[in-house]
């Protein structure tokens, strides 16, 4: 009769809040509804011709042409496309699922190579993102990215330095790429 008392009253509730507390976090991390495709598609800004696009204004233009010279060598030599999109913010928006269906719609990458990859930076949001093709993704593993956003631009982000970030968090990039895709 105690092991009954102790599994109803001990372990059931446990194994209930553990349950409940994965799908609220799920739900808070992934952020996913239904329809939030399409609400995301009507909220993406036209496709850009540039590599760097700054839609805040955040970047001088000596800065933005220097990442975008930067960028346009990589594409040339790897034909890996790295794009660079500053916005105020993605609204309600997970930050992942804007970015994918951004890449997506803007075309970031060769198609039939999927190797595009966005980092994307909403100010007002104080969120970054690094989103990898899928011809990128064993090149560039998501702990990769993390390292990147927390070694390379977090600490010059926090200081206002968006460009110094960007530029030594692009240099790592392109060194893995260099050193991975022939």
């Amino acid at each position: 009769m105690k092991k009954i008392v102790l599994i109803v009253f001990v372990i059931f509730p446990f194994f209930l809040s553990a349950q409940t507390s994965h799908a609220d976090s799920a739900t808070a991390s992934n952020s996913w509804y239904p329809g939030e495709n399409e609400d995301i598609q009507k909220n993406l800004p036209p496709p850009s011709n540039a590599l760097v696009t700054d839609y805040t204004n955040t970047l001088s233009a000596k800065d933005k042409l220097l990442l975008e010279n930067k960028l346009d060598a990589v594409n040339e030599a790897t034909t890996v496309q790295i794009a660079v999109v500053i916005m105020q913010t993605v609204g309600k928006f997970n930050i992942m699922h804007y970015g994918r269906r951004l890449a997506k719609s803007w075309g970031i990458g060769q198609k039939d190579k999927n190797n595009g990859v966005l980092i994307l930076v909403a100010l007002n949001d104080r969120k970054v993102a690094i989103l990898t093709g899928t011809g990128l993704q064993a090149v560039i593993a998501d702990s990769v990215t993390s390292d990147i956003i927390q070694q390379n631009f977090a600490p010059h982000f926090k200081t206002g330095d968006y460009y110094g970030g960007l530029n030594e968090g692009t240099d790592r990039i392109i060194k893995i790429i260099k050193d991975q895709v022939k």
